[in-house]
């Protein structure tokens, strides 16, 4: 199934999400939002292990397949400013919610 995606997803060059699922649902390959981000998710788990050398990055511009180590690097920066932005926006729940409630709500 991975190889029929790729073929008919070719993100060579920068290609956003919604472009990404007409194509492959032209090309009869139903998949939900969700079920292309699991799928992104299972390629690039296959590049961690060193299983593959193809990953694909995700940034401003959609998504883009690639081998070539510069975009593979900005592209897991990325991911580090998003989970650095989430974990700030955790803090500031928790914060939030203590003082609603006037107690400590999580132990660390």
């Amino acid at each position: 199934m991975e190889a029929r995606i790729l073929d008919a997803i070719q993100i060579e060059d920068w290609t956003t999400r919604a472009e990404i699922l007409r194509r492959l649902q032209a090309a009869g390959i139903p998949m939900s939002d969700r079920g292309f981000r699991k799928w992104v998710s299972d390629v690039n788990e296959e590049f961690y292990e060193g299983v593959s050398d193809v990953y694909i990055a995700h940034g401003d511009k959609g998504y883009k397949i690639t081998k070539d180590s510069a975009e593979i690097i900005e592209s897991v920066a990325d991911l580090k400013r998003r989970a650095m932005d989430m974990l700030v926006k955790h803090k500031k729940a928790r914060r939030a919610l203590a003082r609603r409630m006037q107690t400590p709500l999580f132990k660390e």
